[in-house]
């Protein structure tokens, strides 16, 4: 996991949002959670579905989320991590959002991110190569159409397609129509 983004969620949100989410799990016990967040809250919201099934707060089949110009979370293993406790991910991008690139996977000699393993260096943990959890749900320029991507979490043919000369910070202020 990315520490800034784990780091932030540990200190800032998890007492208080765990709390909220315990209650409510409580309360209604067959209900369906969606997580839902644009950028930076795109990040906590994975964080949060991740964090409430592998605390015992709802199960793999409540747990449902929706983010929006998210950037990569953590890398290959916590992306495959998520998809194997959340039933459902939708991981929304815009066209040339620069947010969704952030920060960057390790590439292989075409330009695609890797499913890179390494957990160890000489130092200690690694975080990178980061990775993006699935499944990418990619909209163009105009909003008008989608692509579902491949459910693995990167796909060159998605946002991943676009280098940063082309990247186009309007496009992460501004999803399906509506101004964030």
């Amino acid at each position: 996991i990315n520490d800034y983004f784990y780091n932030h969620y540990v200190n800032d949100l998890r007492k208080v949002v765990l709390s909220h989410l315990q209650a409510a799990a409580q309360t209604y016990p067959d209900y369906e959670f969606i997580y839902t967040g644009h950028s930076l809250g795109a990040a906590f919201a994975t964080l949060t579905a991740y964090d409430a099934v592998t605390s015992n707060i709802t199960t793999k089949e409540q747990s449902i989320i929706y983010s929006y110009g998210s950037p990569r979370v953590g890398n290959y293993i916590f992306a495959q991590a998520v998809k194997n406790v959340v039933k459902e991910i939708y991981r929304v991008t815009h066209w040339r959002d620069p947010v969704p690139h952030v920060p960057p996977c390790k590439t292989d000699k075409a330009g695609n991110c890797m499913k890179d393993t390494s957990m160890m260096s000489e130092d200690g943990p690694i975080i990178w190569p980061a990775y993006h959890v699935s499944q990418e749900v990619f909209y163009n320029e105009a909003c008008t159409n989608y692509t579902l991507c491949d459910p693995d979490g990167e796909d060159p043919k998605c946002i991943d397609q676009f280098g940063i000369v082309s990247w186009k910070i309007p496009n992460h202020l501004h999803y399906l129509n509506v101004h964030m």
